[in-house]
C-alpha cells in the first residue's frame, strides 16, 4: 500500500472518523494509519465544525438557542450542545433577574391575598 497524501488522509478522516475505520477501509494495520497521521501532523480528532468564536458571536447576537441554531441550520438542542462544548453558558443581567423576582413576588402576594380572602369566608 502506498502512503496516501496529506489531503487524502484528511479526506479519509472526515469520512471514516477513526484510525481503525480508515485502516479497515484500506486493508492496513491501524498503527500504520496512526504513523501516517503523525508524519503529516494531523490531529487524532477532527477539528470542531463550529469554533467557539462563531458560537459566541451567534449567542451574543440572539441570546436564544433556537434563533442562533436556525442561522447555522441546526436545532435548538444542537446549538445548546455546541454552547456547552465551548463553555458558553446562559448569563442573565441583574436587571432581568430583578424584573423576574418582582413578577414572582407580585404573583405570590396576589395568591396570598386571595388565600386570605378565602379564609375569611
Amino acid at each position: 500500500m502506498e502512503k496516501p497524501t496529506k489531503e487524502e488522509l484528511c479526506r479519509l478522516q472526515e469520512i471514516h472518523k477513526t484510525d481503525t475505520n480508515i485502516a479497515q477501509g484500506l486493508g492496513v494495520p491501524t498503527k500504520l494509519v496512526r504513523q501516517w497521521r503523525e508524519f503529516y501532523g494531523i490531529s487524532k480528532h477532527k477539528r470542531w465544525k463550529y469554533s467557539k468564536k462563531k458560537i459566541q458571536e451567534l449567542w451574543d447576537k440572539y441570546k436564544d438557542d433556537e434563533l442562533a441554531g436556525r442561522e447555522l441550520g441546526m436545532s435548538k438542542q444542537v446549538f445548546s450542545q455546541w454552547r456547552y462544548r465551548h463553555n458558553i453558558y446562559l448569563k442573565k443581567d441583574n436587571n432581568e433577574l430583578d424584573e423576574r423576582v418582582k413578577r414572582n413576588l407580585e404573583i405570590i402576594n396576589a395568591k396570598l391575598k386571595n388565600q386570605a380572602i378565602d379564609e375569611d369566608w
